[in-house]
């Protein structure tokens, strides 16, 4: 099980390394080759280059394989930080991996591994986006390197997948939505921790929660929606703006991320669906996510499995001592994914 993690938001770095350990002084050294990976990588006229790595131990080309969708921001894949290697690959649990080939997509211009520091005041990682990044990312260039990837994967790769299974955690529930819908060779869907409507409206939903709990007034709570409002206009105003940010992206991201809600994506998907959400998540709202279950029910569609669990963003569960205070921090991430390989071998084909 991951012992400790780093809450980002939309994005988690988990730790690779015990608390109890002593960092080492000396820089440690990382590359996707130490990893078990393969580098590979597609020169595309449309997305630039895109960066993917293959993690093919035993060099089985009929192994089950899952295309893994991280979170959001520029963040390398992995990093060196003075507590020791994080990486926003949430799957890093051994056995589980043993069952799987597992391929990483890095995102426009972002290295597979870096040096990040976290800022002591925020808690948040001081890592300045490169240019390519910030002029490529978009919901389009997610889901079209996606495409690209297994397209290779399946051609000039030779992989033959028993099962071809797209996961996307965080921001990558919302990019992982859409691929089934336009590669029919996606077998089976595993999205997490993420919305079911308008990434805006969460937003909305946060504000009316905070009056529901007495801890602004209604007054207060209309006034902050409005600005809301303006704000996704001004957003949907310049849907290709770079220069301009709103909460941390570019006006280009938020437009492209809320041009369509993964609902629509997922009514469209035939194959197996399985969705696991976080009934304490502050990034993204479980009202939103609970949304899907209905729209699938009023349909008779069958091919859907919604689970909520009580932690936070990312399967967090904070740990309070005697006094009330948070002690720590513990991720139940790999329970909850040893709960997806389960459904998956219950599911068969399509």
């Amino acid at each position: 099980m991951i012992r400790w993690i780093v809450l980002l938001s939309m994005v988690c770095l988990v730790s690779l390394e015990s608390r109890s350990q002593t960092p080492t002084p000396q820089k440690p050294t990382l590359s996707p080759e130490k990893l078990g990976y393969l580098s590979h990588n597609i020169d595309d006229p449309q997305l630039g280059t895109v960066n993917y790595y293959v993690r093919n131990p035993e060099n089985d080309p009929t192994k089950p394989l899952i295309l893994y969708l991280d979170g959001s921001g520029p963040y390398p894949l992995y990093q060196r930080m003075k507590q020791g290697f994080g990486s926003t690959v949430l799957i890093q649990d051994k056995q589980l991996l043993a069952k799987f080939n597992l391929v990483l997509i890095s995102k426009p211009g972002v290295p597979f591994v870096d040096d990040i520091e976290m800022d002591k005041t925020t808690g948040m990682p001081n890592y300045d986006p490169p240019e390519e990044y910030t002029r490529r990312l978009s919901l389009d260039w997610r889901v079209d390197s996606a495409k690209r990837v297994i397209e290779e994967l399946l051609g000039k790769q030779g992989l033959k997948p028993k099962q071809l299974i797209v996961v996307g955690i965080s921001e990558g529930f919302q990019v992982g939505a859409k691929p089934a819908t336009i590669e029919p060779r996606i077998t089976h869907v595993g999205l997490f921790v993420g919305n079911g409507l308008n990434q805006f409206y969460d937003f909305t939903i946060a504000e009316r929660m905070k009056a529901e709990r007495g801890e602004q007034s209604p007054t207060d709570t209309q006034v902050r929606i409005e600005n809301l409002i303006r704000t996704a206009q001004e957003i949907y105003a310049e849907p290709e703006a770079t220069e301009k940010n709103w909460m941390g992206h570019t006006y280009k991201r938020w437009a492209s991320f809320t041009s369509s809600d993964p609902l629509e994506f997922l009514l469209e998907v035939k194959s197996p669906i399985f969705v696991a959400c976080c009934s304490l998540d502050k990034n993204t709202s479980i009202v939103s996510a609970d949304y899907i279950p209905l729209e699938f029910a009023k349909r008779s569609r069958t091919n859907l499995t919604y689970r909520v669990y009580p932690y936070e963003h990312s399967f967090i569960e904070r740990i309070f001592g005697e006094n009330g205070q948070a002690t720590g921090m513990e991720s139940h991430f790999g329970d909850v994914f040893n709960e997806f390989v389960v459904w998956l071998e219950t599911q068969g084909g399509r």
